[in-house]
């Protein structure tokens, strides 16, 4: 879970340099071009461990007897 907060952090830091360089004088495209590259790939680093933690959270819930679910 800390790894996770780690990465949304970067993300958002990342984002708010983009906003604080940004706020009136780029184009849409620009904003879009700094997001795909500082910002989704902090993201996207991310996702096997959240997929291996959401995977093992919902293995627990194979246990439980079928009357109970």
């Amino acid at each position: 879970n800390n790894h996770i907060d780690v990465i949304i952090s970067k993300a958002n830091k990342m984002l708010g340099i983009i906003y604080r360089t940004c706020t009136t004088d780029c184009d849409q495209k620009t904003l879009l071009t700094l997001y795909t590259s500082l910002v989704r790939p902090q993201l996207e680093s991310g996702l096997p461990t959240l997929k291996k933690k959401i995977k093992k959270r919902l293995n627990v819930f194979k246990d439980v007897p079928p009357n109970l679910s």
